[in-house]
């Protein structure tokens, strides 16, 4: 009987364990995604709202962006950032003060941009190569993204603006 009880308790440990480290990926928004492949809009989206949900409307959300292997603007650091920041202003109704954005190291592979709510690591977005962190709308069914008022305002619309060319 003895034998049986400490079986089954440490069967109760080891699965509570299992649990516990389970509950802790889903709340920080760790993803296994991470640092294979770039992530697309939809994704990015989440887990920007994720993050804004976890810090709450008053905690702080801070960005932090990396250049990756290859990259040599260092123009796409504050690109990112700003389609990140502006994706939480505008699209998620967040207070610019509680956003900290700041550039980090360089890092090997795929630029990232990390978020951290709550103090803690919530989840790296992976971007593409020299590309622009995709978020806003993700699906205009063959429209032009650009002629949607929030979208002219995260890159790349936010070059059309700039080369002078009209928005419509």
């Amino acid at each position: 009987m003895t034998r049986l009880f400490g079986g089954l308790s440490i069967t109760l440990l080891l699965i509570a364990s299992c649990v516990c480290v389970g509950q802790e990926k889903v709340e920080s928004g760790s993803s296994s995604q991470r640092d294979t492949k770039p992530s697309n809009c939809e994704y990015n989206v989440s887990i920007l709202t994720g993050a804004h949900r976890v810090a709450g409307d008053d905690g702080l959300v801070i960005i932090i962006a990396r250049l990756g292997s290859g990259e040599t603007k260092r123009e796409l650091i504050q690109r990112r950032l700003h389609n990140a920041r502006t994706f939480l202003v505008v699209f998620g109704n967040r207070s610019p003060k509680t956003i900290v954005t700041a550039e980090g190291d360089r890092v090997d592979g795929y630029g990232r941009v990390e978020l951290y709510a709550g103090g803690k690591l919530f989840d790296a977005l992976v971007v593409g190569r020299n590309a622009d962190l995709p978020i806003g709308g993700c699906s205009f069914d063959g429209d032009d993204p650009c002629t949607y008022e929030r979208e002219k305002q995260l890159y790349p619309c936010l070059d059309r603006r700039r080369n002078g060319k009209r928005l419509q």
